[in-house]
C-alpha cells in the first residue's frame, strides 16, 4: 500500500494524494494490525466489505464510500499488476447505494441572504462563485493580475485542470455585480 501510495504522489493533485493517504490509513486501522503484517494475498472481499460497511454505520454517505472503494480497487490493481497479488479481490466487492438527492444549487434568496451576512472578502467569494461558477478554492486563489478591469475581463485556471496534459487558462467577461465589486475593492 505505501508503495502505491509512493507511485501516485507525482501523478495526482496535492489534495487527491492527502486523501488516497487517510482513505489507505483508515482501511489498514480498520483491518488491524495482525492482518496487515499477512501477505496482501490473504485479503478477502469479505473484509474490504466489512471496511464499507463500518464506513456506512458512521454515517459516511454513500457516493464518499465508492470513492473509498475506487480508491481501494485501484491500489490492489496495482499490486496485481506488480504482482504482490494474484487478483484484486476489491473487484468482487460492489459499490453502496448513493443519495439520489445529490448538490442542489443555491436559491436566488438563498444568495441574496449569504451575500448580506457576509463581510467584504466573502462577499468577493460569493460573486466569484455565482458569477463564474469558481470552487471556493479557485476563487481564494484570485490575484489582481487576473483581472483586466478596463477590459471587463477576468483570466483564471481553474485547479482541477492542473492535471489536464495542456492546462488552459479561462478568460471571461466580468458581470456588471463582479466588476462593481473589484472596482471598488481596487479603489481602496
Amino acid at each position: 500500500v505505501n508503495e502505491w501510495l509512493k507511485s501516485r504522489k507525482s501523478r495526482v493533485a496535492e489534495g487527491s494524494y492527502a486523501s488516497y493517504q487517510k482513505k489507505a490509513a483508515d482501511f489498514l486501522t480498520h483491518l488491524g494490525q495482525a492482518i496487515c503484517q499477512q501477505s496482501m494475498r490473504t485479503l478477502t472481499p469479505q473484509q474490504i466489505e466489512s471496511f464499507l460497511a463500518a464506513q456506512l454505520r458512521r454515517g459516511v454517505k454513500g457516493s464518499t464510500i465508492n470513492n473509498t472503494l475506487k480508491a481501494i480497487r485501484a491500489c490492489l490493481t496495482w499490486c496485481r499488476k506488480k504482482g504482490f497479488m494474484d487478483r484484486n479481490p476489491a473487484e468482487a466487492v460492489e459499490f453502496v447505494p448513493e443519495e439520489t438527492r445529490g448538490k442542489q444549487p443555491f436559491t436566488a434568496e438563498q444568495l441574496r441572504t449569504l451575500y448580506r451576512a457576509a463581510n467584504d472578502d466573502w462577499k468577493g467569494m460569493i460573486l466569484l462563485g455565482y458569477t463564474l461558477g469558481l470552487r471556493l478554492g479557485d476563487a481564494a486563489g484570485m490575484r489582481w493580475e487576473s483581472t483586466n478591469l478596463p477590459g471587463n475581463t477576468i483570466t483564471y485556471r481553474q485547479q482541477k485542470a492542473k492535471r489536464m496534459a495542456a492546462p488552459k487558462d479561462v478568460t471571461t467577461v466580468l458581470l456588471p455585480e463582479l466588476a462593481n465589486y473589484l472596482a471598488q475593492r481596487k479603489a481602496r
